[in-house]
């Protein structure tokens, strides 16, 4: 997490993380959305044009992390439930399942 100093989309200068970073923490919690898919990919160009590309093995952490946070029976069941449940009525269950995750947590 070594601070970087990068450019943000209206040119101002900002303090940041390596690109890398950014790509290493994404699916960290459950599968990537199509918005954070087009973030991903637009990511990895700007990774194929850093000079400063840091070791592979200092973001192995990240990658095990991932492995484990979408992993085990509560994972999979968030994944069946998404997949299954239409969105409109998840909206309407959410008060319920988020009351039965904290109790189950």
């Amino acid at each position: 997490m070594e601070p970087v100093e990068g450019e943000s989309v209206y040119g101002a200068s900002v303090i940041t993380v390596p690109v890398q970073t950014h790509l290493a923490v994404f699916g960290l919690k459950g599968a990537l959305r199509p918005k954070d898919q087009n973030n991903y990919s637009f990511l990895q160009q700007a990774a194929v044009r850093e000079n400063s590309k840091l070791p592979e093995e200092l973001y192995e952490p990240f990658d095990r992390m991932r492995v484990v946070a979408n992993s085990g029976w509560f994972n999979n069941t968030r994944q069946i439930y998404r997949t299954v449940v239409p969105y409109r009525l998840r909206k309407k269950l959410a008060p319920a399942s988020s009351f039965i995750v904290e109790k189950v947590l």
